[in-house]
């Protein structure tokens, strides 16, 4: 089964958005965008509008919860 919800993974770590990315295609997720800090996560959520996002809290430049804050700017 495929799901049409779109996600968004934020994550310093490659290995930890690619394995993250993996298990969601395993399980049926197709639409699946990935940042490496919060300045790329804030222009992907402007650009993609994810239905969820996943982000660390320690990104760098804008931490997680700056990118939610800010992304709230967003609308």
């Amino acid at each position: 089964m495929e799901y049409a919800t779109k996600i968004l993974i934020a994550d310093e770590n490659a290995a930890s958005r690619q394995s993250l990315m993996s298990e969601l295609c395993r399980a049926g997720y197709s639409s699946i965008e990935l940042a490496a800090n919060g300045e790329e996560a804030l222009s992907k959520i402007e650009r993609f509008h994810p239905d969820v996002a996943i982000i660390d809290l320690w990104l760098s430049g804008i931490d997680g919860i700056g990118v939610l804050r800010n992304s709230r700017k967003l609308n």
